[in-house]
């Protein structure tokens, strides 16, 4: 290392030496005519990056404005999903008797009252009718005119976003039909946006001396942007860009100044966001540019000389294939080697440089051997060689993601092994862990290759099934049961006999997140354990509300009725509006529960 430190030393005193030799005698510089060439060049190269920085610029807060949008939509979606709140509203619905009436109106207020304190995005909360006016309102007394809703279409399933004009410029209504099977007296959950919130996300996200806001397809303006702005009439040429796609454009702002801007459609509402740069301030670097380019240009001309390309070629053709092939190297293409023959000093520090790039080729290929060693390391199980639990529970994430895009089936299987602590205190753990092993490999070659088996803890196993029913992993399950049966065991020299008792789940019919999904397996698996061990059972809404359950989809002659022998599960309480959390994990197993 130090040989190469004095070779960089002793070359770059002699590099120092060319150039001043350079420099007196003669400098490669360009004429007036390639400067011209260059600034016209450079000139049109900035204009073309501060158009695409103003188009960029405004795609982004469009589509960070259409993004928030729609996280509002899906906020309304989860708030009118409450059960008890479509009971309190069909109530109201049905005029029953004064006192419910009250009751129902008081819930009802109470859930939006709540609603508002926890969603600060929001300035008001109305449930309401067109025909009939507001049932409940928050905050306070309502004052909502619903005849501004009449003629839209909103009762489909989705949420739709309404402008509705008033005395501040317009407000934005997020709509949620309730339905109750007449649509001249559907209920109607309202929620208002604070849009001064909105403004003010636009703002923040606007680049510097540039100005964002929105505009509506009529040409007016949502909030002023800017104090001075008074008349919400866009002007003509801010009106041009409402439909407009091409690059951004010079007209006159909204200030009166002359700006260069764009505009972008909104998805979720008829408007447009719309950014406008002002062109003194975006191209005060092109103006400052052209200024040093002419300044040089006209001094390098003054002084260009002939010999300064003979001195040049001797230095900077070397140093260019240098600094070519390590940016090639720094991009990832390690091992490579410059091919440029020099002499002297040059030649020693190239012939040092591929003696590096060569080293470092070899290290990286010894870090990457050594790096795929330890990905394995880190999802495989020590002990059976099967995915472990980490490895799965990303697994199942990442494919009920594709179940929520393509509405494929995506089953599990959780299996435990019956009596096993019974084996291991007979036997010993070593046979214990000797029957693990061979339980993970029989499980590998019982299943598909697009199935992932993984040890989930203990003696359980979690196997992944996409793009299979809850039918079809049935009759996988039942497979690997029959074929644990069938498998013998020598612990000692002794032959004995394992069975499993296995539950089946499967998204989307039994949960869409992944909690949800392994607790409806195991729910059936337990209860396969409580109908006698050694069976296959399937997830049904009776085992998680703890009324009779009906007879489970049966596999086999093993499968039986869980209602028989499992004692009934607690009863959940229903949702109540006024709390919108739900917790997430496996069930807890107790310890009079059988293994």
């Amino acid at each position: 290392m130090n040989k190469i430190l004095e070779i960089i030393l002793k070359t770059s005193e002699t590099i120092r030496v060319r150039v001043l030799g350079l420099v007196v005698l003669s400098i490669l510089i360009p004429s007036l005519a390639s400067g011209w060439l260059a600034l016209k060049y450079l000139d049109e190269t900035i204009k073309a990056q501060v158009l695409s920085d103003v188009s960029v610029h405004t795609e982004r807060i469009g589509s960070l404005t259409s993004e928030w949008l729609s996280k509002r939509s899906m906020d309304v979606r989860a708030f009118t999903s409450s059960p008890l709140l479509r009971e309190e509203v069909e109530a109201l619905l049905k005029k029953k008797r004064g006192r419910e009436i009250n009751r129902a109106r008081n819930s009802v207020n109470k859930y939006l009252s709540y609603l508002l304190e926890d969603n600060p995005l929001f300035t008001e909360f109305t449930v309401a009718t067109i025909a009939n006016g507001i049932l409940a309102h928050q905050p306070g007394d309502g004052a909502l005119d619903t005849k501004n809703l009449q003629g839209k279409d909103l009762e489909g399933p989705e949420p739709v976003m309404v402008e509705v004009e008033g005395d501040a410029g317009g407000k934005i209504f997020v709509v949620q039909a309730l339905g109750n099977g007449e649509s001249t007296n559907t209920a109607l959950f309202i929620g208002i946006l604070d849009t001064e919130n909105l403004l003010n996300r636009i703002g923040v996200e606007s680049p510097p001396y540039s100005t964002a806001y929105l505009i509506n397809s009529k040409g007016i303006l949502k909030g002023m942007p800017v104090p001075a702005v008074s008349d919400p009439i866009a002007p003509k040429g801010v009106k041009a860009l409402l439909n407009y796609t091409g690059l951004p454009r010079q007209y006159t702002g909204i200030t009166g100044d002359i700006v260069i801007g764009t505009g972008r459609k909104i998805s979720n509402l008829p408007w447009s966001i719309i950014l406008e740069t002002s062109k003194d301030r975006a191209f005060v670097p092109l103006n400052k540019f052209r200024r040093q380019v002419i300044f040089l240009a006209l001094l390098i001309s003054a002084v260009l000389l002939v010999p300064a390309l003979l001195l040049a070629r001797t230095i900077v053709l070397p140093l260019e294939e240098l600094s070519k092939t390590s940016r090639k190297i720094r991009g990832g293409d390690a091992g490579l080697e410059v091919s440029f023959k020099a002499s002297g000093e040059l030649g020693e520090l190239v012939d040092s440089f591929n003696s590096m790039s060569l080293s470092l080729k070899n290290s990286m290929e010894e870090l990457s051997a050594v790096n795929s060693q330890l990905m394995v390391l880190t999802i495989t199980d020590p002990l059976t060689g099967r995915h472990n639990r980490r490895y799965i529970v990303d697994r199942i994430d990442s494919e009920l993601k594709l179940v929520k895009r393509t509405n494929r089936p995506l089953s599990i299987i959780m299996l435990d092994l019956d009596y096993f602590k019974k084996y291991n205190d007979k036997y010993g753990h070593i046979a214990g862990d000797e029957a693990l092993r061979k339980l993970g490999d029989l499980f590998r070659e019982s299943t598909r290759e697009s199935d992932v088996v993984a040890r989930y803890g203990g003696e359980e196993f979690l196997i992944m099934m996409p793009h299979t029913d809850k039918e079809g992993a049935l009759k996988a399950a039942e497979n690997l049961r029959a074929a644990v049966e069938e498998a013998v065991f020598t612990p000692g020299g002794k032959k004995t006999k394992i069975t499993v008792s296995l539950g089946v789940a499967a998204a989307p019919s039994d949960g869409m997140a992944f909690d949800d999904l392994v607790e409806a397996a195991d729910l059936a698996m337990y209860a396969a354990k409580k109908a006698g061990r050694n069976r296959v059972y399937s997830f049904n809404e009776q085992l998680t509300r703890g009324a009779s359950p009906r007879a489970p989809q049966k596999s086999s002659r093993k499968t039986s009725d869980p209602s028989s022998k499992a004692p009934p599960q607690k009863r959940r309480k229903k949702a109540d509006p006024s709390s919108q959390k739900t917790s997430k994990g496996r069930p807890s197993k107790r310890q009079n529960e059988p293994k």
